[in-house]
């Protein structure tokens, strides 16, 4: 299967908006005043900026005071790097199934990982998955040292260039934040549970959650015909 088509490094791909289907619906539990203050601004921001759609909800102490859904249909949204955090739920689901720790070398889960600095390959006991988790392997969002995956790779071909990876920073003395971070922990997924990234993900994470309408692969994504594609300034 080709890499591209479940790109493991950046897990939840598309999130529903759990929301009616109208123009703009506000839902508000907090002082109404306060509510449609903060509705006022938000729409006035959002035509400023001129933003499409939207979609914004508080939650406090696990209650939801304000929900706001600017857009006309119900629609599918790219939450990028928010995926991380499931990612990172689901490793530690893994934890809690006494699959691995994550205090564990990533080599111990991925064979095949060695890295080095300066030249000089690292412990494997020095580059942990604490470490991916927290961006303080040494492996940051350099693409010259650390590029993405070609749309025709599949996973072998990739994994064959993470290779004797060189680290920017020698693991846990620093913080720079990588993509290739989360790239790693979805492969160590895929290895410790046995299953694909989206197979997972979908049995373990989405599907308990109630995210029946929330997707790893961008194709199953798609298929929907709701993706809003993103908007960058």
């Amino acid at each position: 299967m080709k890499f591209c088509k479940r790109i493991v490094a950046l897990a939840v791909v598309c999130f529903i908006m759990l929301l009616p289907v109208l123009p703009t619906v506000v839902y508000a539990s907090a002082n109404s005043a306060i509510s449609n203050e903060a509705q006022e601004h938000i729409l006035s921001q959002i035509r400023r900026a001129r933003i499409p759609n939207a979609a914004i909800a508080v939650i406090q102490d696990g209650e939801t005071s304000f929900i706001l859904q600017d857009t006309t249909y119900d629609a599918l949204y790219n939450i990028a790097s928010v995926s991380k955090s499931f990612t990172g739920f689901a490793v530690l689901l893994l934890e809690d199934m006494g699959l691995l720790s994550v205090s564990d070398p990533v080599n111990r889960h991925l064979p095949w990982f060695g890295v080095y600095y300066n030249g000089v390959p690292v412990p494997h006991e020095d580059i942990t998955i604490y470490n991916l988790l927290h961006h303080t392997s040494g492996i940051s969002s350099n693409e010259n040292r650390f590029p993405r995956a070609a749309v025709t790779e599949t996973t072998n071909e990739f994994i064959s260039r993470l290779m004797g990876m060189e680290l920017d920073f020698y693991p846990s003395t620093q913080f720079v934040y990588g993509n290739m971070n989360f790239v790693l922990l979805g492969l160590l997924i895929e290895a410790v549970s046995g299953q694909s990234y989206d197979e997972f993900m979908t049995q373990y994470v989405l599907h308990p959650l109630g995210l029946y309408n929330t997707f790893t692969d961008i194709q199953n994504a798609h298929a929907t015909g709701r993706v809003i594609g993103g908007h960058d300034k």
